[in-house]
Formats: C-alpha cells, sequence, structure tokens
C-alpha cells in the first residue's frame, strides 16, 4: 500500500541489482526545480532501506540496471485491480530507458488489465513519437507474453485503456511540458503539480483538455514554502476548464498564508499551523480546496454516451 494519496500501490520493474543479484537500488536523473529534494532520491541514499544503492539521482547512469519481468508478472497475477503508480522511483521516458524496455513494460500493462497504470513522466518531449512508433511492437510483444505465460489470446486495444499519461508541472516554466502529453493518445491525460513552487498560469486550451489535475505543496526536510493562494488559483482554473477532476494531494510541509513577494521571493508571510508534517489531512485543508476527485478515463465515457 503506497502512502502516495492518489494511487493504491507503486511498482518499479527498472531497478539496479547488486553483485550477488539481490535488489540493489534505484537511479534517476535530475532535471528540473521540482528534483531538488527528490524523496526516490533520499530513499535511495538512505541508510534506512536494505535496497539503497548509495547512488544520487546525478552523474553517469549506472551499468547494473534492469528490467524485472518478476515484478510485472507479480502483477499480472494479482486478482483484484489497484491503481498503480508505476516507474515511482525514475523517470521512465528517460534517454537511458531503451524502447525495447518500454515495449514490454507496457505490454505487461496490457496483459494486467486489471489494474489502472499512471506514469509520470517530467521528460514528456519523449513520449509523442515513443507511442506513434510503438503501437505494433506493443501488440507483437503482447502476444508473445501471452503465449509465454500460457494466456488465452485477447483482443489489443489502443491507446491502452489501463494506461494515464502524466506531466509534472511544478512552475511556470514547466507548463511548456504539457503539449507533449497532449500530442500522446492516451484515454487520461493527467498533471501532477507537486511540488507547486510558485503561482501557475495554464492556458484553457490546454486545461479543457485535461483529465485530473493534482495538486500539492513540497514536503520533507528543507521543503520550500507553499503559498495557499497558489493552490487557491490553481483549483479555481480546474473550476472554470471542462470536466477536470481535483486532486489536492496535501499543502505541504511550509506551507504559508498572506505572503507577499518582491523579485518572486516571500518576504512576508504567516506559517500555515497544521498537525500532520506533510500537510496532507484532508480535514485540516481550508474547505474551498478540499478536493480528492480521480477522472473517468474517456473510453468509458464515450461508452456511456453511446448506450
Amino acid at each position: 500500500m503506497s502512502n502516495i494519496q492518489w494511487t493504491g500501490i507503486t511498482a518499479n520493474p527498472i531497478h539496479l541489482v547488486k553483485a550477488d543479484g539481490r535488489h540493489g537500488g534505484h537511479w534517476c536523473h535530475k532535471i528540473s526545480p521540482g528534483c531538488l529534494h527528490c524523496y526516490a532520491e533520499a530513499m535511495n541514499l538512505s541508510n534506512y532501506f536494505v535496497f539503497a544503492s548509495g547512488l544520487a539521482y546525478s552523474g553517469t547512469v549506472p551499468v547494473n540496471m534492469v528490467f524485472s519481468s518478476i515484478i510485472m508478472e507479480k502483477l499480472v497475477k494479482m486478482k483484484k485491480g489497484e491503481r498503480i503508480f508505476i516507474f515511482s522511483m525514475t523517470d521512465c521516458f528517460g534517454d537511458w530507458i531503451s524502447n525495447d524496455w518500454l515495449d514490454l513494460a507496457f505490454a505487461y500493462m496490457v496483459i494486467a488489465s486489471q489494474h489502472t497504470f499512471q506514469i509520470l513522466t517530467k521528460r514528456p518531449e519523449r513520449m509523442p513519437d515513443y507511442f506513434r512508433s510503438a503501437k505494433e511492437r506493443i501488440r507483437k510483444t503482447v502476444e508473445d507474453l501471452r503465449r509465454e505465460l500460457k494466456l488465452p489470446p485477447a483482443e489489443f486495444v489502443w491507446p491502452i485503456p489501463n494506461l494515464w499519461l502524466g506531466t509534472t508541472i511544478e512552475n511556470q516554466d514547466c507548463t511548456k511540458r504539457i503539449p507533449y502529453l497532449l500530442e500522446t493518445e492516451s484515454v487520461v491525460w493527467f498533471l501532477s503539480c507537486e511540488p507547486l513552487l510558485e503561482r501557475v498560469t495554464i492556458k484553457k486550451e490546454w486545461l479543457d483538455q485535461i483529465d485530473q489535475v493534482i495538486i500539492g505543496g513540497e514536503s520533507g526536510p528543507g521543503a520550500r514554502p507553499c503559498d495557499l493562494d497558489w493552490i487557491r488559483f490553481m483549483v479555481r482554473q480546474c473550476q472554470s476548464a471542462e470536466d477536470v477532476a481535483i486532486f489536492v494531494k496535501q499543502l505541504g510541509s511550509n506551507p504559508i498564508l498572506s505572503a507577499c513577494y518582491i523579485d518572486g521571493v516571500a518576504t512576508t508571510y504567516q506559517k500555515l499551523k497544521l498537525k500532520d508534517k506533510k500537510g496532507g489531512t484532508i480535514e485540516e485543508f481550508p474547505e474551498d480546496v478540499r478536493f480528492r476527485q480521480f477522472p473517468v478515463p474517456r473510453q468509458m465515457l464515450s461508452s456511456s454516451l453511446s448506450l
């Protein structure tokens, strides 16, 4: 079970291995301001987790990175459907991840149709070309896997009905990622505005196409401030758009009120006092930001309208 409120469990089929074959942790590469206090890197550097590799999310790609079909086969065998944040510890659209690994991962997701898979990337520019070229490769891989796993054939549907695609928008500059997301076929497009680092305006023509917006302040040691007004402004934008599910995950560990800004730096503000150290208890939210909504995939909407 995950402590990330918008998902059920996490899964990471791409990871590192130790010399003795045991799980060796994870790796990614920081690329934007939202990566500064990366929780995945903190876990990877921690002495608490047995699998931690001790590697920072920088430098060169580790040579001991593998794709684990075992992890994906476990998901296939699960009877109960879950909402799964897959690749939570790395960015699967990083240039160190091969198309072959992506094809295999998505083929397993097709077969594990009882689940809903959520993918979040800070590198959506790779997605449109990848998915345009990958359809037939994934279909063929699905056929091969079904034979290998002794599963019966099944209809191949595109876009993948149980796959949601999202990108992170932590500041205004990162809104440039949104067009790449919208160029990629998907039954659900979502944005994760976390950590929300400033007041962000999203073009209405983009937001009208988005199915879900997740909003949250930064948590953990050294968390940067998140002004409640930024969250409120994002909520109001979503409310004025068409059918956007709003999910306010957390106010963060450093939520502030009534901030006065000079050159983008808060000069006067009031710290919002919360019992939850991550600001994730919805009962502590102001009423106007108490939203925990999930989207309905467009394929399901189309089916219901046709009945």
